[in-house]
């Protein structure tokens, strides 16, 4: 598997592992500044929520430190949310955008469906991993960040189709079990080792289970996609139809069909352009280079999509330009670094 491929592949199981997640409050008429974002922009990323309000003093001193985390995390799978909890009062919320250079997506009232009760009172932080999961919720921003780093650090591997469970006794097999590269003949060893009572059948099991529902949750995202993010969709399944071969023949017809849409494979390949890229550390100048140029074309080939014809594409094209926006800049700093040593 190519390294463009592995990157490729953490979003989908990233997003495999964040499903069913709600969020609210994500609409057109409550955005302030930043990014615009809906639910499928937050799948499978580590979010943190800061609820707070233009009236509350505390509030407004942690907004410069609020600033820091976005700078210091967003070119990974990373969103801070600002969700401004006081009356409606977008004169106010401006200026103190504009006052602390705040660039991070700021919406009014918005969260996760279910979130933690912030007692009344603002500000208060919630920081939901990968998996969904609330793992912070409080008043520190000291312990927000620490919860960002654990749960960033804990987000799934990147290829594995092993849910959690490491390989111990079927160590050999772990090269197969990856999205993008055929896991047949691996499944095929487990269920028959699966049929024991030992250790080894034990682990067997559990890493068929895992395989299975990493399977089962992708299909689930093929069909979700189609209509309202197709370039995803057309990346899931193609990571599904080389995973499972034998199966591909299942969404053949569609996936033929967004294929042929010279929109939507536009689309994709700046979407693994971004995938590649999110979380680059160049070693060279040359690396650095070469990186910059392919975020540059993908910005490129995005912007031609924003006022397509098709409003899914255009919209999908919108978020991941944002995103890779976010790469270039980093992309631009790293590659100033090299070239000063």
């Amino acid at each position: 598997m190519t390294r463009r491929s592995v990157f490729a592949a953490a979003a989908l199981v990233c997003a495999v592992a964040s499903a069913g997640v709600e969020w609210n409050g994500l609409s057109e008429d409550n955005w302030y500044s930043g990014r615009k974002l809906d639910a499928e922009s937050l799948r499978g990323k580590v979010v943190m929520v800061d609820e707070w309000g233009a009236n509350c003093g505390p509030c407004i001193e942690l907004l410069p430190r609020m600033a820091e985390i976005w700078n210091s995390f967003k070119t990974k799978p990373f969103v801070l949310l600002g969700s401004h909890r006081q009356g409606r009062n977008a004169e106010a919320v401006a200026e103190l955008v504009k006052k602390h250079g705040l660039t991070y997506p700021i919406y009014q009232g918005a969260g996760l469906a279910g979130e933690p009760d912030n007692g009344g009172g603002v500000p208060f932080i919630y920081v939901v991993d990968a998996r969904g999961k609330i793992v912070y919720s409080g008043r520190s921003d000291r312990g927000a960040l620490e919860a960002v780093v654990n749960a960033l650090s804990d987000t799934p591997s990147p290829t594995d189709l092993c849910g959690g469970v490491t390989p111990v006794k079927f160590k050999s097999l772990a090269r197969q079990l990856v999205l993008g590269r055929s896991c047949e003949g691996a499944v095929r060893q487990l269920k028959s080792a699966a049929k024991g009572t030992d250790a080894k059948a034990k682990e067997a099991a559990a890493l068929l289970k895992a395989i299975g529902e990493t399977h089962d949750a992708l299909k689930e995202d093929m069909e979700r996609l189609q209509t309202k993010r197709p370039a995803a969709a057309l990346a899931a399944m193609t990571k599904f139809r080389q995973t499972w071969p034998s199966e591909a023949k299942e969404c053949e017809a569609k996936y033929k069909e967004l294929a042929a849409d010279p929109d939507v494979a536009k689309c994709a390949k700046a979407r693994a352009a971004l995938d590649a890229y999110r979380d680059f550390d160049p070693k060279t100048p040359y690396a650095a280079k070469k990186a910059l140029a392919e975020v540059k074309g993908a910005l490129a080939a995005l912007a031609s999509l924003e006022n397509g014809a098709n409003a899914f594409v255009a919209k999908e094209a919108r978020i991941y330009a944002e995103e890779l926006k976010d790469c270039e800049k980093a992309l631009e700093a790293a590659s100033a670094r090299r070239a000063r040593r």
